[in-house]
């Protein structure tokens, strides 16, 4: 069933796949019901037949409503190939496969592992408050306001308005600039970094930054309606996320500057918005409008949200994060795989003692040209660097082979 088939036909057509193999196993026990019962009253058995059909239908009709569900519920992996070059500017869960030209830009539910995955909207379109790998916006702010690379500190802990911050992984004390801060993760000199834009940008024309990045302002009930590029009002009804929002301004306090910095509290995205930042990063800084019909795919230019050398800066530390940094453990699951795997980890304290991983990457080919766009949050999952980027690593694992293609 295609993903872009419409909800009402495609919990139909799938409903009459299961009814094949329902209701032959409902006709196997009613056979072996009616032997035996053979020595009962016909009305029983005549009963027993009965009760069959309905259950026949009755199945159907359950998987049918499961089927509609399961467009709004259950995992979901995006995925889309990347353009063999960036469009020009006319001005990216949590990454089935286009033509090789097409940019990343299609969505939609694939089979994994033998199980045939939907959309957990409420999951997918809902606020997040807490979200490390928001340093990948924050070095990509750097970067795009001028900032160098020059040596940064990576210290133990920092306070800010009376909040102290740590580092959750082992960092060298001084790093060669924002790069090595994605590759260790180091979340103190994040928060440097953070200070030294509030200095040299000043808090609104930050948030404006922030905004062009695709992370709007907005209340934070207020949807995101032109999220997606889609022909179904109901679609978009159902699975408009929640419009993202930074919350600075001159009036910010101290201490929530540190927390901007890690994507902590005053910053509130959600997984779809995350997932179309980095599919621009992967388009070499042009983002495209996210679809499920394959027939809107590449049809639009996107815009162009970052400079070129900005994008290839952030797929050299993603691609390096996973060699050599935090994302070790999902290098590892790609051993022998075409497909090579760069991107961030994050490591969120979870309502309880759990930790709640993140992994956000990029696919790249051989020829190191990035195809596909992975995100993954896993709630109680522990470290980012753990289960989250092993996970992100079987996904892509699962992906048709690359064509041969070569990097603008």
């Amino acid at each position: 069933m295609s993903p872009s088939s419409p909800p009402l036909l495609h919990a139909v057509g799938w409903a009459l796949v299961h009814s094949l193999w329902q209701c032959a196993a409902l006709a196997l026990a009613l056979r072996i019901g009616l032997r035996l019962a053979k020595s009962a009253p016909a009305t029983h058995r005549y009963a027993l037949a009965c009760a069959t059909l309905v259950l026949m239908l009755g199945t159907t009709a359950a998987t049918a409503l499961v089927a509609a569900r399961g467009t709004e519920g259950g995992a979901a992996v995006a995925n889309a190939d990347a353009p063999a070059a960036p469009p020009a500017p006319a001005p990216a869960a949590a990454a089935a496969s286009g033509p090789a030209a097409a940019p990343l830009a299609e969505v939609r539910p694939r089979r994994v592992a033998g199980a045939v995955t939907g959309f957990d909207a409420a999951a997918l379109r809902s606020a997040v408050e807490r979200l490390l790998p928001w340093l990948v916006v924050l070095a990509s702010l750097w970067w795009e306001s001028g900032r160098g690379d020059g040596a940064m500190g990576c210290p133990a802990s920092v306070t800010v308005g009376g909040r102290t911050v740590r580092n959750s992984t082992t960092s060298p004390p001084t790093l060669a600039g924002a790069r090595e801060m994605l590759v260790y993760s180091c979340n103190t000199a994040a928060v440097e970094m953070a200070l030294g834009l509030r200095a040299t940008l000043g808090a609104g024309e930050l948030d404006a930054r922030i905004r062009g990045l695709g992370f709007g302002a907005g209340e934070p009930a207020a949807r995101d309606t032109g999220f997606w590029a889609t022909r179904s009002d109901a679609f978009r009804a159902r699975m408009s996320p929640l419009a993202a929002r930074t919350g600075l301004s001159a009036a910010t306090p101290e201490a929530e500057w540190a927390d901007f910095a890690l994507g902590m509290r005053s910053v509130t995205v959600s997984p779809l918005h995350v997932a179309r930042f980095v599919q621009a990063i992967g388009n070499g800084g042009v983002m495209m409008p996210p679809t499920v019909d394959a027939a809107l795919a590449g049809r639009s230019p996107g815009r162009r949200v970052l400079s070129p050398p900005t994008a290839a800066r952030l797929q050299d530390a993603m691609l390096d994060a996973v060699t050599r940094g935090t994302g070790r453990g999902a290098a590892r699951e790609l051993t022998g795989s075409p497909w090579r795997l760069g991107g961030k980890t994050g490591t969120v304290p979870g309502a309880r003692r759990e930790h709640d991983g993140w992994f956000v990457g990029l696919a790249f080919d051989a020829a190191g040209q990035a195809r596909y766009a992975v995100v993954v949050r896993l709630l109680g999952g522990g470290p980012g660097g753990g289960a989250p980027a092993r996970l992100a690593a079987r996904i892509v694992r699962l992906l048709p082979a690359p064509e041969a293609t070569s990097r603008a």
